[in-house]
């Protein structure tokens, strides 16, 4: 047993190894994602522990910079393991995160990141409870589902007002590269509305370059030639998840974001996808309300998945001390 990094020709079995055994579907373990946050520029790591040829574990490490030249390791939503816990059993453990010791070193790291979907308690106990960069709840919709069980479970208001959206003539379609614009567009009016912050206008380009194909797909809701509200999902394994949008408010009578929505999933379940992903809510956070009631519309009788959140490994105190004083971080 061994711990390795994971060269380009290896890809396949990366990605069947974290498409299988994350327990999120592990869109931000997945192959793809390494290469998105390599385009942005960050350094990335693949390690893997490997078992007679066989992957047993993976972690997908990006280095984020900070200002003074600082950087820190981070590990979204991973590591992903085939043991019962993420983090791999006691001694895999050891290896792996000695390894990613020795990239912290090298790249002089003040501390390592990692936001698993589960945490062997042994590792626990080496790490810092610390924020989280994910959201720490989601909604996951089973597509086993039929259509006609999938519109029963709605809320009567969902379910009203995507018949409401096709009546008042909303028409979907799925975008092109050339459709960007349109998106940023929407995306850029939201968030102003809702007073929230979007990534950098290059975050979503450099998503476009890197997933649109099969796996990115922008949904486009057409009210009288005008995009009253735009989508992303991506595809990844069995999971689609329903990933940035926004809706025009000059056209929010139309109630076009139910019905853009409800083909997403439909598109989802047609291509054969066994989960929906809502990607994001909460149950405490104010401002999360809205879209988090609209998203709840679709599976009212659902439990929110909850995640454990962000746990640091520190390798450098005195600069950690600083970086969690500079958040604002309180332990």
């Amino acid at each position: 047993m061994s711990v390795v990094e994971i060269t380009q020709n290896q890809k396949d079995q990366w990605d069947d190894f974290v498409s299988t055994n994350a327990k999120d579907g592990g869109l931000l373990q997945s192959w793809q994602w390494g290469e998105f946050k390599s385009a942005q520029g960050h350094n990335i790591h693949r390690l893997a522990i490997m078992d007679g040829g066989k992957i047993t574990a993976t972690a997908l490490i990006i280095r984020h910079n900070l200002p003074l030249k600082q950087n820190y390791l981070y590990v979204p939503r991973g590591p992903v393991s085939s043991n019962k816990y993420q983090g791999t059993s006691n001694n895999d453990c050891v290896d792996l995160f000695g390894k990613i010791g020795q990239i912290a070193r090298e790249e002089e790291s003040i501390f390592l990141k990692i936001e698993p979907t589960d945490l062997a308690l042994d590792v626990v106990k080496q790490f810092k409870k610390s924020n989280t960069i994910q959201p720490l709840e989601t909604l996951v919709l089973d597509l086993s589902l039929s259509e006609e069980e999938l519109l029963k479970q709605m809320k009567s208001k969902t379910r009203y007002n995507i018949r409401l959206a096709e009546k008042r003539g909303v028409k979907i379609r799925i975008g092109e590269k050339s459709d960007f614009e349109s998106f940023w567009k929407v995306l850029e009016k939201t968030a102003e509305r809702q007073k929230i912050t979007n990534f950098e206008k290059n975050y979503y380009q450099k998503l476009f370059e890197v997933f649109f194909n099969d796996q990115l797909k922008l949904y486009l809701a057409e009210y009288k030639g005008k995009v009253a509200a735009a989508n992303i999902t991506l595809y990844y394994g069995d999971h689609a998840y329903y990933f940035f949008g926004g809706q025009s408010y000059e056209f929010r009578e139309v109630m076009a974001p139910h019905l853009l929505q409800w083909q997403q999933i439909k598109d989802a379940k047609n291509a054969g996808k066994k989960y929906y992903d809502f990607w994001g809510v909460s149950s405490t956070k104010e401002n999360w309300q809205g879209i988090t009631r609209f998203k709840v519309g679709f599976i009212p009788n659902q439990s929110f998945t909850k995640y454990i959140g962000g746990y640091d490994f520190v390798y450098k105190k005195y600069l950690y001390q600083l970086y969690t004083i500079a958040k604002g971080i309180k332990r």
